[in-house]
Parts: structure tokens; C-alpha cells; sequence
């Protein structure tokens, strides 16, 4: 234990031996310097007219010198004082700890105490004069303020710009961003604009507490609201919220509801519950909010119910909820709209089943299905794929299937086995399968185009009215179109199999702006001009004077567009005027008529003359 005080024991015996030196850690050491003086720089014999005048004077000079100045000490006068201001280095003083709870123990600070010291005074006809009370510093000079407090700071049109960003909920990236466009040379951080952000919303606030604010905003932007409060107490439990907009769309498309419930990321680490809907288009918008003091079922049955009376009639009450797999929710579903049908998201169960399975799938000797060893960082990879087969089962035949592939699968792992059988699938497996049994062409849906896919629709309905006869069908979507016709949907109707996307003609299903690429040239740096410009060159060192003149104008033309020798087609007439009356050249720039076109026309007044 004494070693750990080594550095602080002094001996009795040696008196002689000073005792060290032990550095406060909360103050950064001292360099004196004794060529930074900056005295010359600040003496003038100039008169400015305001104060303001002296400080921006003061402070674009210091800017320059690489460290910035505060105001440590002013006064307007009275009672006989005089006018001045006291301007200090940025790092004069010492550091002040406030009083705090909990504070860091190893800290640094800024303040030097160094000794840097401007002194103005208000002159008796009103002017404003400058004097040097000490002109050196401690500590080494800056090249770039950025991240001083000073320097950055926010001058009024700024302000009034930032304020009205806010305003209109621009992140406060994209302020700095803005800000910086506007400045250049600013040196005003995100830091900066954080806090002038919280000011300004601070004074709008004024003296009402963050209840007071949000009640009021609600009402200002045309929200319904509702609260509650905890019994025999004014303290707020629970708050829902929702825009007269997204009611009406909730009143129009209310079939399907999607619920979901984010984490405690707000200031009173409470968790909101957020309603979306979903349109005809396939557009998601957001119907309310509320904003519980737990995720029970007692708040979440208020919120739900909240949400219900937001319905005009009953025959608008959702037929259909997904959300992830939260009890509270499932249970407070079924009782609040029980007629509707629950849907978890796969998304959010896989994400469960891949933490578990990291977690206990932990051995070396596991065999996939082909009964080859499997690595052991392959392991949550291959028990995933046999989950996902269990989630894509086509049939109720394929699920047992590959349930008990996924069994022997995981036997080694009992723990992860039982989460899986009891926890998943035997309550809630209904409820997040993706199919009861495939479609015709749900193996085409996202891989090819949605007018492909009503093509398709159109042979399908044809195939149940004439079967597999050809004579019928006729073919023709798969002449002209490239797609399945009637009577080949039939037959894998009759087969009970799905269309495969080999069958459809590679046209409907470049859903991409792209273009295959020899692989080996997939980088830039490996399409090069290098071989051609050898050869070029060399050309050109053995061709005689002529062709170099040529193959130098050939060069220039290409690479030169704006020099092109080129020159377009000469103007022969006026396009003003009427025109003349002897047989003009045929300028027009319409196509040539086509021979089926002749001889309809010439059909027409063959016809027009016999009935004169």
C-alpha cells in the first residue's frame, strides 16, 4: 500500500529534501512565454465613436493574433464612477467549480490565469479611447479558433436566421451548414447552435413549465389531446395526441393499423406509442401518439381506446394489427377491437431468435443437413437459413417439415430449442407466417414490374374461363408480351406449382438503371488509355508532315469539341412573307409518307371525285 504513496512520502530524516510539487488536475500547467507580447498590436491613439466600436475593433485584432477576449469587468457609471470597460484574454483567471452533486474527478480547464489585460474608457465628449494594461500572455497562440466559445459566437443577423430555421425544424446540421454558406469565415460549431437553438425555444416557452408548453403547442397547431393524471395527484400519467388531418385519414383508410412502441429516449425516459396507418398507395402516415408512464396494459388499454373514439362508426374499426412481439400489446388488441386479426412483424421475431441463438448456439461440432461440419462462425448462419425455411413454409406439410429439419438442426442447443418451440411458435406462429400457400406468381412479386403483373392478372382470369385450350388462347401474351399466357397459368394451376421467373422474358425485370460489366473491370483505375496512347504516339513519330497535320487535327476535334471546324447547314430562304407564287423547293422537315398512306389518300379522292 505504501507504494502506491511512494511519490508523496518525505523522509523525517532529510530535511534537506524538499518535498514535490503535485499539480492540481483540474488547472492546465503554465507556459510562460516571454516573446508572446502583444502590447504593440493594441496601442492606438484612435477615438471610436460607441463601445461596440472598441470591442469589434479588439476583437477582430485578437482573432488575427491567434486567442480571443471577454469582458472581465464593466461599469456605466453613477454615483461618481467613471465608464469603462475591462477586456482579458479568453484564459485569464481561474477556473470556478460550481456547486454540483457529482462532478468528474480529472477535468481540465482553459483558464491560465493569464495576465493579458485592455482597459477602455468613456471619454468626456462620448468617444471611446483604448489603453494596454498588460500585453503578454502565458500560453502559446492558436492558428485556427475554431471550437472558442468567443470566436463562434452568433452575431444578430445570424441569430435571426438560426431563429428562423428553428422555426421551420431544420436540423441542426443543416443550420451550421447554412450558416457556414452564408460565412465563410465563421467559426461557429454545432455546439454553438445547439445553444442558441435551446435559447430561443426557451424564450418562446417563457415562464411556463414543459406541461404548460405542450398543451399550448398542441392547441396552437390544431391537435386533439387528452390527459391523465395519476389518482388524488396533479402529476401527468399518461398523454395522447393526435392532428385533426390524421384523423380524417384514419376515418378513410382504417383497415390496417401498425403499433409500435419506440424506447425511452425523451427527457423523462418515458416510452411513446406511435399509430400508423397505411393508405390505398401503399404510403404509411402517422395517425397519433401517446405518450405513457409504463408499457402495462392498463396504459396501453387507455391509448388504444383513445384511439378507437377517434372513429366515426364501428364499421371503420381496423381489421387488421401488426406489431413486434409485445405482450401488453397483443393482449390489449384483442380486447379493445376483437374482431381484429393480429400480425407480428417477422423483422423484429428474427431479430429476437438471432440474439438468442448468438447466445446459446455455442459448439464446434454442429452438421448442417448435408451433414458437413459447420464452423463455428457459421454457426448463427446456418441455424438462421433453417429458421427463415421455417417462416417462408409454403404449405402446412413444407412448416412440419422443415420444423423437424430445424430440431435435429438444433438439438445440441435444448435452451435455444425450448425459446423457439414455447415462446414463438407454439403461441404466436399464426400470427407472423408469411403464407398459408403461395400464389401463381408470388415468386415474380418485387422481381418484376407492376404492369408485367397486371398482364399476368388479365391471363389468369382468361386461363379459369378457357383451360389449357390452345386453340383459345391463342398465345399471344407469350408472343408478344413474353409472358405466360393462359392456358401455360392453367396448367400450373392444375399442378399446383408457381411461375418461376425464368419464364418471364428479361424485360420486365430490369427494375434498375444498370448495366452488366466484365467483373474484372469493376474499378476505375482499371479502364486505362495508356496502351492507345502508345500506339498513338508512336504512329505519330513515324508518319510524314502531312500526317501529322491530320492525325493532330483528328486529335484536336475530339478532344476540343468547342473548336470543332464543323459548321452547320446553310439558311437558302426567309421564312417571312407569304409566299411566292412560283413552284418553291420542298423544305419541309415531316417524314416521307408511307406507301399504305399514299394509298389511302389517293383512295380518298378517288372516293371524293364519283361522289361530286
Amino acid at each position: 500500500m505504501l507504494a502506491l504513496f511512494s511519490d508523496m512520502v518525505v523522509l523525517v530524516d532529510a530535511p534537506n529534501v524538499d518535498p514535490p510539487e503535485i499539480e492540481h488536475p483540474n488547472v492546465l500547467p503554465l507556459l510562460l512565454l516571454e516573446d508572446a507580447h502583444d502590447s504593440e498590436h493594441f496601442t492606438t491613439k484612435h477615438k471610436f465613436a460607441t463601445r461596440n466600436d472598441l470591442l469589434e475593433w479588439v476583437g477582430e485584432k485578437a482573432r488575427k493574433l491567434g486567442f480571443s477576449t471577454v469582458i472581465g469587468k464593466s461599469d456605466n457609471g453613477g454615483n461618481g464612477r467613471s465608464t469603462f470597460v475591462t477586456l482579458i484574454c479568453e484564459r485569464g483567471g481561474s477556473y470556478t467549480e460550481y456547486k454540483r452533486k457529482s462532478r468528474r474527478e480529472i477535468a481540465g480547464s482553459v483558464k491560465c490565469e493569464c495576465p493579458f489585460r485592455l482597459r477602455g474608457y468613456l471619454l468626456t465628449g462620448g468617444d471611446w479611447s483604448l489603453k494596454v494594461g498588460d500585453g503578454k500572455h502565458n500560453h502559446d497562440m492558436t492558428d485556427v479558433l475554431k471550437g472558442h466559445k468567443t470566436v463562434g459566437r452568433l452575431n444578430p443577423n445570424e441569430r435571426v436566421h438560426l431563429e428562423e430555421m428553428v422555426d421551420s425544424n431544420v436540423p441542426p446540421r443543416q443550420m451550421l451548414t447554412n450558416l457556414k454558406k452564408r460565412n465563410r469565415t465563421t467559426s461557429t460549431t454545432i455546439k454553438h447552435v445547439y445553444n442558441a437553438s435551446y435559447r430561443y425555444r426557451r424564450s418562446i416557452r417563457g415562464t411556463r413549465n414543459d406541461m404548460q408548453h405542450l398543451l399550448k403547442s398542441l392547441v396552437d397547431n390544431g391537435y386533439v389531446y387528452h390527459c391523465r393524471k395519476y389518482p388524488d395527484s396533479k402529476v401527468i400519467s399518461d398523454v395522447f395526441w393526435a392532428h385533426l388531418d390524421s384523423i380524417k385519414l384514419f376515418n378513410t383508410f382504417s383497415t390496417v393499423l401498425v403499433l409500435n412502441s419506440t424506447y425511452k429516449t425523451n427527457k423523462y425516459r418515458l416510452p411513446l406509442l406511435e399509430f400508423v396507418g397505411n393508405t390505398s398507395t401503399m404510403k404509411t402516415f402517422s395517425i397519433d401518439f401517446a405518450y405513457m408512464m409504463s408499457e402495462r396494459q392498463d396504459n396501453v388499454y387507455w391509448a388504444l381506446k383513445r384511439c378507437r373514439e377517434m372513429l366515426h362508426t364501428k364499421d371503420l374499426y381496423p381489421k387488421v394489427f401488426a406489431t413486434n412481439r409485445d405482450n401488453a400489446l397483443i393482449n390489449v388488441v384483442e380486447k379493445v377491437f376483437p374482431k381484429a386479426i393480429t400480425l407480428l412483424c417477422s423483422y423484429h421475431i428474427g431479430q429476437n431468435v438471432r440474439a438468442k441463438c448468438k447466445l446459446n448456439c455455442k459448439v464446434t461440432d454442429l452438421k448442417d443437413k448435408n451433414w458437413q461440419a459447420i464452423k463455428p462462425g457459421s454457426v448463427v448462419k446456418t441455424v438462421m437459413d433453417a429458421w427463415m425455411d421455417i417462416v417462408d413454409s409454403e404449405t402446412e406439410e413444407a412448416y412440419i417439415d422443415n420444423w423437424n429439419r430445424f430440431k435435429v438442426l438444433c438439438a445440441k442447443f435444448p435452451k435455444f430449442l425450448e425459446y423457439v418451440e414455447k415462446t414463438i411458435l407454439d403461441p404466436v406462429k399464426e400470427k407472423f407466417m408469411r403464407f398459408k400457400g403461395k400464389m401463381l406468381w408470388s415468386n415474380l412479386i418485387r422481381n418484376i414490374s407492376r404492369e408485367a403483373l397486371h398482364h399476368l392478372v388479365v391471363e389468369y382470369n382468361k386461363a379459369l374461363e378457357i383451360g389449357t385450350d390452345k386453340s383459345k388462347c391463342g398465345c399471344l401474351s407469350l408472343i408478344t408480351y413474353g409472358l405466360p399466357c393462359a392456358c401455360m397459368n392453367d396448367l400450373k394451376i392444375k399442378n399446383g406449382t408457381t411461375l418461376c421467373l425464368e419464364e418471364i422474358h428479361t424485360h420486365w425485370n430490369r427494375l434498375r438503371f444498370e448495366y452488366e460489366v466484365d467483373p474484372k473491370l469493376t474499378k476505375k483505375e482499371d479502364v486505362s488509355l495508356l496502351p492507345e496512347w502508345e500506339i498513338l504516339q508512336a504512329r505519330f513519330k513515324d508518319a510524314d508532315y502531312n500526317m501529322k497535320l491530320h492525325l493532330k487535327e483528328q486529335f484536336r476535334q475530339f478532344v476540343l469539341l468547342e473548336t470543332t471546324s464543323m459548321r452547320p447547314l446553310p439558311n437558302k430562304g426567309t421564312t417571312k412573307g407569304a409566299p411566292k407564287k412560283d413552284k418553291q423547293s420542298i423544305r419541309s422537315t415531316r417524314r416521307s409518307p408511307l406507301l399504305w398512306e399514299i394509298v389511302d389518300s389517293q383512295e380518298q379522292e378517288t372516293q371524293g371525285s364519283h361522289t361530286r
